[in-house]
């Protein structure tokens, strides 16, 4: 029984085991899922909605700048333009904070950068010339540029902040698509778990039990003097080496009921199985055939020699 591969032990133990293992799953893609999603929301945290408010930020500066230029002329006051130098190094801080974060677009900040310091030098120099009222045809042409240059990078601005809102709107949606999706993995995973645990206790319980009645029917048969019995239990485990053993038990006592049929009709030539020497019931058998053998053989011999005696009289 030692050599049998697969015993009852094994498969008991796997019950838990798979349900240990549908557990460990579940853990596993809890975890997994979770880090994915922090990983997620530091970004939105760290990237996006930083992101988002910085662009607001550049389109609220460029607006102010414009604002506080034209005050200048209208004021006809120079030192209004230290301010505006203040907002243009402002602007400039927010570009440069922007390539350390990871969602911008360097290569559109430095175009922004670029477009921004055309429009800036041109409007401050404009701004100058109409607060001197230096006023001429190279100005109009001048303002009319500064007009376009202002115009390209406010849309850049608001393309940008367009951009990064959606990109934030779809940063949230991918947050809540993959909690959904977190939520639907483990209701798949125990849901598989379940019916593969109660599938295999299904087959499990009929494993056991209908090879196990087999062998209950077969003994209770024994057990009335039955034994024109045949079991089919051909399971690899213990209920099947039990049955095994069964089947030897009824050939030994299909052995044993022909050989006291025999003897019992006189017959002595039907060999009597010893299994072992722990064999009571076969050695008593050989015993009780040898004994009835040798009174027989005694009593031929004693009718002979009366037979005998009697002819010779």
């Amino acid at each position: 029984m030692t050599n049998r591969i697969f015993k009852l032990k094994y498969k008991l133990i796997l019950v838990p085991l798979l349900a240990t293992s549908g557990f460990c799953l579940i853990l596993f893609v809890t975890e997994f899922l979770n880090e994915k999603e922090k990983k997620l929301l530091y970004q939105i945290e760290t990237g996006t909605v930083p992101a988002v408010e910085l662009s607001q930020k550049l389109e609220e500066i460029i607006v102010t700048i414009q604002r506080s230029l034209q005050f200048a002329v209208s004021s006809a006051d120079e030192n209004v333009l230290v301010e505006t130098d203040s907002l243009q190094a402002s602007f400039l801080f927010y570009l440069d904070k922007g390539k350390r974060n990871p969602v911008f677009n360097i290569e559109q900040l430095d175009s922004i950068r670029n477009q921004f310091n055309n429009f800036y030098t041109i409007a401050r120099k404009n701004t100058k010339l109409l607060i001197n009222e230096d006023i001429g045809e190279a100005l109009v042409i001048s303002l009319e540029k500064m007009q376009s240059e202002f115009k390209n990078i406010k849309t850049k601005l608001e393309k940008l902040n367009n951009q990064e809102k959606e990109d934030l709107a779809m940063a949230i949606s991918q947050a809540r698509n993959n909690r959904l999706i977190a939520m639907n993995t483990i209701i798949l995973i125990i849901l598989c778990s379940i019916f593969t645990i109660g599938g295999f206790s299904v087959y499990l319980i009929k494993s056991i039990t209908r090879p196990l009645n087999e062998v209950v029917k077969v003994a209770n048969e024994l057990a009335i003097g039955n034994n024109d019995l045949k079991i089919a239990v051909k399971s690899k485990d213990e209920i099947g080496e039990l049955a095994r053993v069964f089947g030897i038990l009824i050939d030994v006592t299909k052995n044993m009921t022909k050989a006291a049929i025999a003897i019992g009709k006189g017959d002595y030539s039907f060999a009597v199985k010893i299994r072992s020497k722990k064999d009571i019931l076969g050695n008593a058998l050989s015993l009780m055939k040898f004994n009835l053998q040798t009174g027989s053989e005694e009593i031929k011999n004693r009718d002979w020699l009366k037979t005998g005696q009697t002819e010779l009289n």
